[in-house]
C-alpha cells in the first residue's frame, strides 16, 4: 500500500523534497552569511541582493510564471517547440540583465561596493537567472528527481563552500559570500544543462515562445516591477534613513519566518500546472475546489510555523543570531502576519494566471507600489522599524483585498462567457 503510494505521487514527492532542500539550506545559509559578515555588512548584502531580486522578479513574470501555465496546455510536439524557445529567451535576457546592470554601475558609480564586487555580482545575475530557467524548464517537464539533483548541487554546495571558507579563512568579505554563490550556481548551470535533452537555441522557437508568452506576461512585467516596489520600497527606506544595520535585523528576521518558503515554493511549483490542467481538463469549478483546499491545507501548516514564532520569538532570535538580535525579536510575530497575506495571495494569482487574466494582477500591484511610494519615507522617518512593518502590512492588505475582488469578477465573467 505504501509503496503503491509512493510510486502514484514519485513526481510530486520528489518536489515535496526538493523544496525541503531549498528552503532548509537557504535558511541556514541565511543564518550563516549574517554570522560571519556581521550586522552592518549583512545590511548591505540584503541590500545588494535586492538589485538581484529586481532581475529575477520580471524574469519570473516574464519568462517562468506564463511558461508554467502555458507548457501544462501544450501538445507534445508544441511543448518541445516551446521549451526551446524558453531556453533561447532565458539566455538572452540573462545576457541583458547583466549589460543592463553594467550601464548602472557605469552611470553610478557611487552606489557600487567596489569594482571586484560590482564585477562578481554581474557575473552572478546572469548565471542565477539562466539556472533558474533551466531549473523551471525540468519543473515543467515534471522531471522533479533531476531539480532535486541539481538544487543539491547548487544550494547544498555554496552552503558547503561557505562553511569551508569559515574554516579555511580567517577574515571574510563580501566579496568572498559573493564567489562562492557564483561557484555553486555556475556548477547548477552545467549540470542543468545536461540534465535536460535535446534543448537547443533557435531564434524561431524564441519568437514562438515570445509571441506565446507576451500576451499574458506583458501584464506581469508590470507587476513585477510594481511588486518590486511593494515589497522591497520600505527596506530600501529603512537602509537610506535607519542604516544597514537596520536593513539587517529586517532581513534577519524574514530569514526565520522564511521557513514558510518551504510551502511557498511547492505551491508555486506545483500548484499552477496543476489547476491549468484542471481548468483545460474540468472546467473551472473543478479548479476553484481545488485553490481552495490548497489554501486551507496551506492555513493550516502556516498556523504552525507560526504559533512558534510568536510563542519562541526571544528565544529564537537569541538562539540563532546573538543576544545582540534580541532586541528585534518583535520582528518574527510582525513577519508572521504579512506571511499570512502573502500566503493568501498564491492560490488568487494562481486562479487569475490560469484564466490569462493577469491584467488584474498588475492593478494590484500598481496600486499598492503607488501606496508604497506615498507612504514609506513618511512611515521609516515616523515610526522607524515599527513604520517599516506596519507599512509593509498596510500594502499587502491592500494586495488581498484587491485580489480577491479581482478574482470574484474573473470567475464569473469566465462561467458567463463559458454558457454562451
Amino acid at each position: 500500500m505504501i509503496k503503491t503510494l509512493l510510486l502514484r505521487y514519485k513526481s510530486l514527492n520528489w518536489a515535496i523534497a526538493d523544496q525541503l532542500l531549498v528552503s532548509g539550506v537557504n535558511f541556514l545559509t541565511g543564518i550563516f552569511i549574517a554570522r560571519i559578515l556581521g550586522l552592518e555588512a549583512f545590511g548591505q548584502f540584503t541590500m545588494i541582493w535586492l538589485i538581484i531580486l529586481f532581475f529575477s522578479s520580471i524574469q519570473e513574470s516574464l519568462l517562468l510564471s506564463p511558461m508554467i501555465s502555458i507548457s501544462a496546455k501544450l501538445t507534445p510536439q508544441k511543448a518541445r517547440n516551446y521549451f526551446d524557445g524558453m531556453f533561447s529567451l532565458a539566455l538572452l535576457f540573462a545576457l541583458i540583465a547583466s549589460f543592463t546592470l553594467i550601464l548602472l554601475l557605469f552611470l553610478f558609480p557611487q552606489y557600487a561596493y567596489g569594482k571586484l564586487v560590482s564585477s562578481v555580482i554581474v557575473v552572478i545575475v546572469f548565471l542565477l537567472l539562466f539556472q533558474e530557467t533551466l531549473r523551471r524548464i525540468l519543473f515543467a517537464k515534471n522531471e522533479n528527481k533531476l531539480v532535486f539533483i541539481n538544487d543539491l548541487i547548487s544550494y547544498l554546495g555554496q552552503f558547503s563552500l561557505l562553511v569551508l571558507l569559515f574554516v579555511f579563512k580567517e577574515s571574510i568579505e563580501l566579496v568572498d559570500v559573493f564567489l562562492v554563490i557564483g561557484s555553486s550556481t555556475l556548477a547548477a548551470v552545467i549540470s542543468s544543462y545536461f540534465s535536460i535533452q535535446n534543448l537547443y537555441f533557435s531564434f524561431r522557437e524564441l519568437l514562438y515562445a515570445w509571441q506565446r508568452n507576451w500576451p499574458m506576461a506583458k501584464w506581469m512585467v508590470l507587476s513585477a516591477i510594481s511588486n518590486w516596489f511593494t515589497g522591497n520600497l520600505f527596506i530600501i527606506m529603512a537602509g537610506i534613513y535607519l542604516g544597514n544595520s537596520a536593513v539587517g535585523a529586517l532581513k534577519a528576521a524574514q530569514n526565520i519566518v522564511g521557513v514558510n518558503h518551504i510551502m511557498f515554493k511547492l505551491i508555486e511549483n506545483v500548484a499552477p500546472v496543476k489547476a491549468s490542467k484542471l481548468l483545460v481538463e474540468s472546467g473551472i469549478n473543478a479548479m476553484i475546489s481545488y485553490l481552495k483546499q490548497l489554501t486551507v491545507i496551506s492555513i493550516a501548516c502556516f498556523s504552525i510555523f507560526s504559533l512558534i514564532f510568536i510563542v519562541f520569538s526571544q528565544e529564537l532570535m537569541t538562539f540563532i543570531y546573538g543576544a545582540e538580535y534580541t532586541k528585534y525579536s518583535w520582528l518574527l510575530v510582525s513577519y508572521s502576519g504579512i506571511y499570512l497575506c502573502l500566503l493568501l495571495g498564491f492560490p488568487l494569482r494562481i486562479c487569475l494566471r490560469s484564466l490569462e487574466n493577469t491584467k488584474h494582477i498588475f492593478y494590484a500591484y500598481l496600486t499598492t507600489g503607488l501606496v508604497s511610494l506615498v507612504l514609506s519615507k513618511f512611515f521609516v522617518i515616523q515610526w522607524a522599524l515599527q513604520g517599516v512593518i506596519s507599512g509593509m502590512l498596510i500594502v499587502n492588505v491592500i494586495m488581498l483585498i484587491m485580489l480577491m475582488n479581482f478574482v470574484k469578477r474573473s470567475v464569473l465573467q469566465h462561467k458567463a462567457y463559458s454558457t454562451l
